[in-house]
């Protein structure tokens, strides 16, 4: 419900919970609004974290983002490139 509002419909949007079924929801409760471009991270948060995803905690937001902090497949694109 705070999303509507608050959110352009038509940005892509990149949903990460602590489960699959917990981001399956919170993705279908987006698109049911009207959100046109949502996308679930699969492995939810372990995989972001995983893959370095900012978790807006304090560190995080005491720091400015970089320029690929929030693109998903920039940072898929450096840990696959990275993996021993």
């Amino acid at each position: 419900k705070r999303a509507v509002p608050s959110l352009d419909k038509s940005r892509d949007i990149y949903v990460y919970g602590a489960n699959e079924e917990e981001s399956a929801q919170a993705a279908q409760q987006l698109r049911s609004n009207g959100f046109e471009h949502v996308s679930q991270l699969k492995g939810g948060l372990a995989a972001w974290k995983a893959i370095g995803g900012p978790t807006e905690g304090i560190i995080e937001s005491k720091t400015p983002p970089g320029p690929d902090d929030y693109n998903v497949v920039d940072r898929l694109k450096n840990h696959q490139e990275n993996l021993p």
